[in-house]
């Protein structure tokens, strides 16, 4: 549910008749649960990686919104990841290639 929802969150206009706000806030109440679930247990790695991703897509499309909620937990999950050095060093930035 949650991908299905992040899709049509992120690409209104790829699906007929959509309302990007409903689909925002079912995609937040599966964001609810999680901000619960790591508040109350540790992540493992193999979920940790999947979710990432998904996570970092939805809250990038409204960025300001995104932190206006009040999921403390997932923020800081979210932070933690972005800044890790595994993220970092996937994510480098290479010169574009030009073909010589």
């Amino acid at each position: 549910d949650f991908k299905f929802n992040l899709d049509r969150y992120k690409y209104p206009n790829r699906y007929e008749e959509v309302d990007y706000l409903h689909h925002r806030n079912e995609a937040s109440k599966y964001l609810v649960e999680l901000d619960e679930k790591i508040s109350n247990e540790e992540i493992s790695l193999a979920l940790n990686d999947a979710l990432f991703p998904f996570v970092r897509q939805f809250a990038n499309h409204d960025r300001e919104w995104f932190d206006s909620q009040t999921w403390s937990n997932l923020h800081s999950w979210l932070e933690n990841n972005l800044e890790s050095e595994e993220f970092k060093i996937c994510m480098k930035k290479y010169p574009r290639w030009i073909q010589e």
